[in-house]
């Protein structure tokens, strides 16, 4: 099951989870990316760079495995 969470969330506080953390992590992206899009996704990347200028990235496998965080290069 994942250890992660997808969710957007709009202006009036509603949110819309496409992943909660009693799923697999497949699941996450099938909601984001439909089961039509081509060659199958190996997995969803979010990547962002701080104010301090440290890199953070999360990776979310199109598996049953867990998601990981690497800070500039390092999993944490």
């Amino acid at each position: 099951m994942s250890n992660a969470e997808i969710y957007l969330s709009d202006k009036s506080g509603a949110q819309w989870k496409y992943l909660e953390k009693d799923q697999p992590c497949s699941e996450g992206i099938k909601e984001v990316m439909g089961d039509s899009y081509g060659p199958e996704i190996r997995r969803m990347i979010i990547e962002v760079t701080t104010e301090g200028g440290k890199k953070v990235k999360v990776t979310i496998p199109n598996s049953d495995g867990d998601a990981t965080v690497e800070v500039d290069g390092k999993y944490i």
